[in-house]
């Protein structure tokens, strides 16, 4: 089915075990927790114990756009990070601005979920995560909004097919992506360091 506002795609990361999963939840989780806070509180209650320290391993940390986050539309580069509050012990989550919850949402993730700790520092790499997407058929033009964000409103015109094209241009371009395809560029894969993996993509 179409879906608009999220990609039903929760990526889990294990620092414990260097071990990433994909949860697919469904539309109906998607109709009763949205994203932001809400899916953060869902999780919350899902993953951590009852009295479990905000500083141990049992806690866990949340990274949960919004629906509308990624959309070429004003006010919609929001995101909310959440956990068990290390200051309260209570329900901490904050909201950010900026490009990073939208270029989470557009890399094709409606949520990071990090369990556990790592003795070492780690990163994660999202362009992995585009190359899955192209792997399995997604392209750009897939990269659109539906089409009612086109219809004219009364105090805006709307954004027509030629400034969505060209707002997925610049964002290809700032992520190191061909912009005529959306792939990761060669320069890019190896800056990255991951031939092997966009090996596994062709």
């Amino acid at each position: 089915m179409d879906r608009y506002g999220y990609w039903n795609k929760i990526l889990h990361l294990s620092l414990r075990d260097r071990r990433t999963w994909v949860q697919e939840p469904g539309d109906h989780f998607f109709r009763r927790y949205a994203g932001g806070r809400g899916l953060i509180a869902h999780y919350l209650l899902e993953h951590v114990p009852r009295g479990a320290d905000p500083l141990g391993p049992d806690n866990i940390l949340i990274f949960a756009p919004g629906v509308i986050t990624g959309a070429p539309v004003p006010g919609a580069g929001r995101h909310s990070v959440g956990a068990k509050s290390p200051l309260t012990g209570a329900f901490g989550e904050s909201e950010s601005g900026g490009y990073w919850g939208a270029e989470l949402k557009r890399a094709g993730w409606d949520a990071i979920i990090v369990h556990g700790v790592s003795p070492t520092p780690v990163y994660l790499w999202i362009t992995l995560a585009r190359l899955f997407n192209l792997r399995e058929g997604f392209g750009r033009d897939d990269d659109r909004l539906p089409p009612r964000f086109s219809d004219p409103l009364p105090k805006h015109a709307g954004l027509s097919r030629e400034q969505q094209d060209e707002i997925v241009t610049d964002y290809y371009v700032e992520q190191g992506w061909d912009p005529a395809t959306g792939a990761p560029t060669a320069e890019t894969i190896r800056a990255l360091e991951i031939e092997a993996d966009a090996a596994h993509a062709v």
